[in-house]
């Protein structure tokens, strides 16, 4: 017997579905057949849908939903989620929860819905599928998600690339951060680090130097290319720190402060624009550097002469914090 429609439109011209590679087809193009087909989707009651047990996506951040939110409060839903039916006249949610979650949100009480006539296995291939193109999927979702369809589908990274209209390669790379320590996937899930920060960082083959380098260089916001050379300097030795993102350091306070004040130069020189990440980082490092060198040197035992140039170190310091508050440049972390 032939199965039903793909898609519940009530229209003969329907398509139909016979192999898992034509799921994986008809979820490539959801969002432009949901886009299309608005006209022809289900008006279901809000309350009848519920999420489906295979939803991809963790990350749920509020900023992003209250623009979401705003746009269907305005405009309604505009891309008809899917859905399967479940018992009791209910319906799970095969892609779109955000939507779902956002008309709830806004108080609608009924939302448009394109009906699959699918199992549990081609329903996480779908959803899968679906939500993995999303720009809006931060890229370690991205990555356990295309971990999740290999283990479904059985096919190749290169069949699996191709059907996302990505290389090998780059799925590659993004599966990687699968084999990153949790704490490393964590900066990634939340925007913290990017891909790419994450396999300069998976290069560091010492867990907790590896761990301690990822934190390091999301605090002080390093590029990818200053995070490269950062790997190259630290290699894989543990006990890694904040301070050392900067490079070893530096033994003479008169040196420390010379190197404070070119810094402050530097960013006053730009005075209507904001602090580089590369400035940041410099001066957390230079500034970590200077409270290490000014514990070194008790006040007590200090000559007059001495006292005053630690004098002139602490002014240097407070002045570089005042800057970087000024700047709106995140707080160095103390300790």
């Amino acid at each position: 017997m032939a199965k039903k429609p793909v898609f519940d439109f009530g229209l003969e011209q329907a398509p139909r579905v016979r192999e898992r590679q034509e799921w994986m087809e008809v979820a490539q193009d959801t969002r432009a057949i949901g886009a299309a087909a608005l006209e022809n989707a289900r008006i279901l009651a809000i309350d009848h849908v519920e999420p489906g047990p295979w939803q991809v996506r963790r990350d749920f951040r509020p900023e992003k939903m209250a623009e979401l939110v705003e746009s269907v409060r305005a405009q309604g839903v505009l891309e008809p989620i899917l859905v399967r039916a479940s018992e009791g006249g209910r319906y799970q949610i095969i892609a779109g929860e955000r939507r779902f979650r956002a008309a709830l949100e806004a108080g609608l009480t009924t939302v448009p819905a394109l009906v699959l006539e699918i199992d549990d296995v081609d329903a996480r291939v779908v959803s899968l599928m679906e939500n993995i193109q999303r720009d809006d999927l931060n890229e370690m979702e991205r990555a356990e998600g295309l971990v999740s369809l290999k283990q479904l589908t059985g096919q190749t990274w290169e069949e699996i690339g191709q059907r996302l209209g990505v290389t090998r390669r780059h799925v590659l790379h993004l599966v990687s951060l699968t084999k990153l320590p949790e704490s490393v996937q964590a900066l990634v899930r939340e925007g913290r680090l990017s891909a790419k920060h994450g396999r300069l960082l998976s290069q560091v083959k010492n867990a907790a130097a590896l761990s301690a380098l990822a934190e390091a260089v999301a605090e002080c916001r390093l590029t990818a290319a200053q995070t490269a050379e950062v790997v190259k300097r630290v290699g894989g030795e543990p006990g890694f720190t904040l301070e050392d993102v900067g490079g070893d350091p530096a033994q003479d306070p008169a040196a420390l402060r010379d190197r404070i004040d070119q810094l402050i130069d530097s960013v006053r020189a730009r005075e209507k624009e904001r602090a580089t990440p590369g400035d940041t980082a410099s001066l957390v490092h230079a500034l970590s550097e200077m409270r290490r060198a000014l514990a070194a040197f008790p006040m007590t035992a200090l000559t007059p002469e001495a006292a005053r140039n630690l004098q002139s170190e602490l002014d240097s310091l407070i002045q570089a914090a005042d800057l970087l508050r000024r700047r709106v440049i995140p707080p160095i972390r103390e300790g």
